[in-house]
Formats: structure tokens, sequence, C-alpha cells
């Protein structure tokens, strides 16, 4: 006979090592990324880019239409100024389209981050990068 004992896993809700992220791009369309990542335990946001001269200089969670506004992080225009701030991840949401993000996105990979982007082009960027164009026939 083989005895079955139930195993009580310990779940531990204590986060080792906060993930230091950057928002690029704050236009209301992504302002629920920017909320939804400031309520997970394992998320710290340190620093947001936006171009937006109305949006530049305020703080980031008034942008996002937070209620628990402000976060103390100020949205600044000076990419790579930003960037220095040695963040683990930039989340990206300024374009749809690649070409116009390739030197935002060139910035991030030269401060060494990862990138998650809303770019929809970035999932299959051959096509529109190289021109080509799909033949009639």
């Amino acid at each position: 006979m083989r005895v079955i004992r139930e195993r009580k896993w310990k779940v531990e809700n204590d986060v080792k090592k906060k993930i230091r992220a950057i928002q690029m791009g704050s236009a209301p369309s992504r302002a629920s990324i920017v909320r939804l990542m400031r309520e997970k335990q394992a998320i710290e946001i340190i620093g947001a880019i936006d171009t937006d001269p109305a949006k530049v200089g305020r703080d980031l969670g008034e942008v996002a239409g937070a209620k628990d506004a402000p976060w103390a992080v100020k949205v600044s225009a000076e990419a790579k100024e930003v960037l220095e701030q040695n963040a683990d991840v930039v989340i990206h949401s300024t374009s749809s389209y690649a070409r116009a993000s390739k030197d935002q996105l060139r910035m991030c990979l030269e401060a060494e981050c990862c990138i998650v982007s809303t770019c929809e082009e970035l999932s299959y960027p051959l096509p529109h990068a190289s021109g080509a164009r799909r033949e009639a026939g």
C-alpha cells in the first residue's frame, strides 16, 4: 500500500526584486497599461517618456488618470536621460508602425533594456521594412 501525503505549498507574496520599468508613450489609450503596471507588486515604474508638451513635466499617475496619483514619476521628453536609470524593461507604446518606432527602440536597446511593445508591425516587420509589395497575379 502506497501512502500519499498531502503537500502544502508555501506561497510567497514577498517580491525579491522588483522589475524596474520605464513607460515610453502615455497616450490616453495606453493609460490602462500604466495603471495596471502600478497595481503589480513586482513592478516599479521608475521613469516615463513622452514628447507631448502637455504631458512633459507632469506626474505619470495624473497623466494616466490614476486614483492614487501622484506617483512621483515625472514624464520627460529626454529619452536618453530617462533610459540612463538602469531599467529592466521599457514598455514601449508610442506607435503602431515599426518605421516610426525604430529610433526609440534603438535607444532602448543601446541602454540595454528589454522591450515590451504595443507596435503591431513588430510582430512581422519584414514586408513593411523592406518595402516589399504583394503582386497581383
